[in-house]
């Protein structure tokens, strides 16, 4: 089911009629729409459109040449821009009374990379049929237009994470024009939001033959790479997107999470404050500096990092996750059970969250609640050889000794060599008064250093 589709509008006062009623009738629809309160001042109104652009993926523009000679409208769609050249997939449509073209705009390429409506006068009930259209995918599309008709219906698709629906759209729009840098882009994000890493990485390629030097392409092959585990791959993609574009605090970030999976924690870091030096407001490179601080032992820093993080984006389901972490590392077990709580409040679904709330549970020698943790994070990952392991140990203090060997049992079926898994059965074993068995199982967690 698609979901709530994110929209910022842009306009000048002269057509707040038209905006307000805009974005009531999209309201009413079930969009969620902002647009800036010109009573800000100049630095904190750009600041927060900056933090509202980043997670709206549909601009809607109501332009005029007046409007576009307003200072404000001018730093607003040069942000639109800095984002757009890093994310094609995003939809800009633009509503105007006249064709605006890139020379109206003091020669500044922004104007050409939306689709224009042209409707008279900006009147407000038809801006608002035009955009609902648009939007709901309610109109037929027309030969003449069919292109843009399947980008502009697959990139709304894609803000509602209808993501299959998006990809037969993109997928029509590579058939209708097979040289089209945005349409293979685009493909390549909604394969990658079904974690279609392989189709995904070739329609990047495909997208990187036909524009060799768009560093956003060469940041999404990076993260296909890395998805698939390639992370030596995934860092020169990442690094060939920074020699592209020094700016781009997404691509720094990236790099610094690969960096982290090549076990080179300090490079990570820097990259992470680079990535902060350039966005502050950007939410992941603070919530991976957190990750590298608690694995420091730094906690309160980590936390700290967390905190910033979620002060940006409270949805933000893995620094819930990692902050219930540093504070389980803290044995604060009881503030971290309710960080996990909000992660899976967010995803109930994910596994790391399940299994390290059930870890917390075991600190509080709630055990009975542990296994149930443990037994949902395995009902999602059925290889997750930790959780079995904390599984047996949960089941043992309950002294349901021979639950707790098949727990051990099923992770050694899953790695012989977990010397922690060794030495749970030999004490399971050793509950049981199976003599013989829990001395051979102490020598092989001997053997592995137990």
């Amino acid at each position: 089911m698609a979901v709530q589709i994110h929209i910022i509008i842009i306009s000048s006062p002269q057509e707040s009629a038209t905006r307000d009623a805009l974005a009531a009738e999209l309201r009413r629809a079930g969009a969620d729409v902002w647009y800036d309160d010109v009573s800000r001042a100049k630095d904190q109104a750009l600041a927060t459109f900056r933090r509202e652009l980043r997670r709206r993926a549909v601009v809607l523009a109501l332009l005029s040449r007046e409007a576009l000679a307003i200072e404000r409208i001018q730093r607003q769609m040069a942000l639109i821009h800095e984002f757009y050249q890093r994310e094609p997939q995003r939809l800009l449509l633009a509503f105007s009374s006249e064709q605006i073209t890139a020379v109206d705009v003091n020669d500044r390429l922004f104007v050409q990379e939306y689709r224009q409506v042209e409707v008279v006068g900006l009147r407000p009930a038809e801006v608002t049929e035009r955009a609902l259209r648009l939007l709901t995918l309610a109109a037929a599309s027309s030969a003449a237009d069919a292109l843009d008709d399947a980008l502009t219906r697959g990139k709304a698709l894609l803000a509602r994470q209808a993501f299959e629906e998006s990809l037969r759209e993109f997928q029509r729009a590579t058939q209708l024009a097979a040289a089209s840098f945005a349409t293979w882009f685009c493909l390549g994000y909604a394969y990658g939001c079904l974690l279609r890493w392989e189709q995904a990485l070739d329609a990047y390629e495909h997208a990187l033959n036909l524009t060799p030097d768009h560093a956003g392409a060469w940041n999404n092959k990076g993260e296909m790479l890395y998805n698939l585990g390639r992370y030596q791959l995934a860092l020169a993609a990442y690094e060939r997107a920074l020699a592209l574009d020094a700016k781009n605090a997404v691509a720094w970030n990236n790099r610094g999470v690969a960096r982290y999976a090549l076990s080179e924690p300090r490079l990570a870091l820097s990259d992470y404050e680079r990535a902060i030096e350039l966005d502050a407001d950007y939410a992941a490179p603070w919530n991976n500096r957190g990750v590298i601080y608690n694995d420091a032992r730094r906690q309160n820093e980590a936390l700290a990092a967390f905190d910033r993080a979620l002060a940006l984006e409270p949805r933000y389901t893995a620094a819930w996750s990692n902050r219930g972490n540093a504070l389980s590392d803290l044995r604060r077990y009881s503030k971290a059970l309710t960080d996990y709580d909000h992660a899976l409040a967010l995803e109930p679904d994910e596994v790391n969250a399940l299994y390290n709330k059930g870890n917390a549970l075991y600190s509080l020698r709630r055990f009975r609640q542990a296994v149930v943790g443990y037994d949902q994070a395995l009902a999602r990952d059925p290889a997750y050889i930790s959780a079995w392991v904390n599984k047996g140990a949960a089941l043992y203090e309950l002294r349901d000794y021979n639950a707790a060997l098949v727990a051990y049992d099923r992770a050694l079926a899953l790695d012989s060599k977990s010397a922690a898994a060794w030495s749970g059965k030999a004490m399971t074993l050793r509950a049981l008064r199976r003599t013989s068995e829990a001395e051979e199982a102490e020598r092989r967690a001997r053997a592995l250093g137990a």
